[in-house]
């Protein structure tokens, strides 16, 4: 009996680290690379406008150092107000962080990207940030060993569950 139940919890075990590494891959591919990726495609048709920055910091936090902007711009004979900076939230490339930061701490004005669909949403920056995007090849690493191991996990217990009990006669 002990040693069913040592595999039960094997197989669990197996089967909870699966879906932690696929899932965890997931969210950090999405994160690092997939999420900005679409930000920069779906900003590609929107128009540049005039843009006036309010305030500027460069703050360290929970998902490391970024940069706080807040700005204003007129579209569409309206007044908004963004404090997007561009498609990364966090964990950006600190060298670009500190051009950025300096760029705009003495400039008053600058060009926002809004999409005309909702003129709330607006972007300061739509570059793509290779370094932190190519971090997303260890997150699909961790996508592709998750996957493995699921499925490694359910055919374990499709074969277990076949497995006679002790005690049942077949």
């Amino acid at each position: 009996m002990s040693t069913r139940r040592n595999r039960v919890v094997a197989r669990v075990g197996l089967l909870l680290l699966a879906i932690i590494l696929f899932a965890g891959g997931l969210l950090f591919a999405w994160r690092l690379a997939f999420g900005p990726l679409v930000d920069v495609w779906r900003s590609k048709d929107w128009p540049l406008v005039s843009a006036r920055i309010e305030t500027v910091q460069l703050v360290a936090g929970l998902e490391g150092r970024q940069l706080e902007v807040r700005y204003h711009y007129h579209f569409a004979g309206r007044t908004y107000y963004s404090e997007r900076y561009g498609s990364y939230r966090w964990l950006a490339d600190s060298a670009a962080l500190e051009e950025a930061y300096a760029e705009l701490l003495y400039a008053k004005n600058a060009r926002a990207w809004v999409n005309p669909r909702d003129p709330g949403e607006a972007l300061l920056n739509r570059d793509i940030s290779w370094p932190v995007a190519l971090m997303a090849i260890p997150a699909c690493g961790m996508i592709f060993l998750g996957a493995t191991l699921l499925w490694a996990a359910l055919a374990s217990a499709r074969e277990f569950l076949r497995e006679k009990k002790p005690g049942n006669r077949g």
